[in-house]
């Protein structure tokens, strides 16, 4: 499916699931909830966010710096790198904005793009696989009603992805060096499988990072004066982010919406609550990403060696 097609169908999705929002659910009551939220812990989730959002710079660049201490100007890099790609996901359907982080750090560093694709993949499955193990460790542990199929099935699916995920990239750093060309420099990329113990930080990082975001949910939901529990923190985080598959106006407008409301639902949260804690866990974080991103922008618009992408 073309980027064009994509967009196309993925605006239709929303428009649709909108216009099914307003039918469903009082917005008016929505509005309500949103005026009335709870300013302390909605300040709280605001600057947890951004705390989060700086955590996910640094493991990016334990990632791109396979472990090594980035000086000032790599710090920079990897700040740009994943504030630009994250304002472009708000802008480009389906998390198209994600190859920005790559494209901006390989133009900044002279590395290989395709290097910087692999340590992206790695970080995605990283991701998955916590997601995946948070899913359900909850559902084990912490009191947790009868949730929706599609979310448990997407969680299976997401810890399963992780694991062949994770062996196929280990297995094309360790067998693969006679590949050539693209997937040699691929290759390249996946040179903290050499060191496990940068493996290891990126994996903590990303256990912390998804930690932050379900106390993040919880908060929202508590500001909007839900019933908050952290199993159904943790059910939010897991459905938000594994909805990134369905097709979307950027910024996932509708099918977030949706896809709280019907996590929520189970734990006895009405539908103007949920849908108020989807509005504002993606406002949280557009206030930092607009600027953030903005200025990133002017900062590697015009750099010199920004003009092609290495290959």
């Amino acid at each position: 499916m073309s980027d064009r097609t994509r967009l196309i169908v993925g605006s239709i999705v929303s428009v649709v699931l909108l216009a099914l929002l307003a039918y469903f659910v009082d917005l008016r009551a929505v509005g309500r909830t949103l005026l009335d939220a709870r300013p302390g812990p909605l300040v709280a989730a605001l600057a947890l966010h951004l705390f989060i959002l700086l955590l996910r710079v640094h493991r990016w660049l334990v990632i791109a710096e396979e472990g090594r201490k980035p000086d000032r100007e790599r710090l920079l890099l990897g700040l740009d790198a994943v504030f630009l790609g994250w304002f472009a996901n708000f802008s480009l359907p389906a998390k198209a904005g994600d190859l920005a982080r790559p494209l901006v750090h390989a133009r900044g560093s002279g590395r290989p793009f395709s290097a910087m694709l692999a340590g992206m993949v790695v970080e995605r499955v990283l991701d998955l696989a916590f997601l995946g193990v948070a899913f359900w460790l909850a559902i084990a542990v912490l009191p947790t009603p009868r949730l929706p199929e599609w979310v448990q099935w997407a969680s299976t699916a997401a810890g399963i992805g992780a694991a062949v995920g994770f062996l196929a990239l280990g297995g094309v750093r360790r067998w693969g060096a006679a590949l050539p060309g693209i997937a040699g420099r691929f290759r390249e990329g996946l040179a903290l499988f050499d060191r496990p113990s940068v493996v290891a930080r990126a994996g903590a990082w990303t256990g912390v990072v998804w930690a932050l975001e379900a106390v993040a949910a919880y908060l929202l939901i508590v500001a909007c004066g839900g019933a908050a529990t952290a199993s159904a923190a943790v059910a939010v985080v897991v459905a938000i982010t594994l909805a990134v598959a369905a097709p979307s106006a950027p910024g996932q407008l509708g099918v977030s919406q949706w896809v709280v409301l019907l996590v929520l639902a189970p734990y006895g949260i009405e539908a103007d609550v949920a849908v108020a804690v989807s509005v504002l866990d993606t406002a949280t974080v557009l206030f930092w990403v607009v600027p953030f991103g903005l200025v990133a922008l002017a900062r590697r618009t015009g750099r010199p060696g920004t003009a092609s992408l290495p290959p």
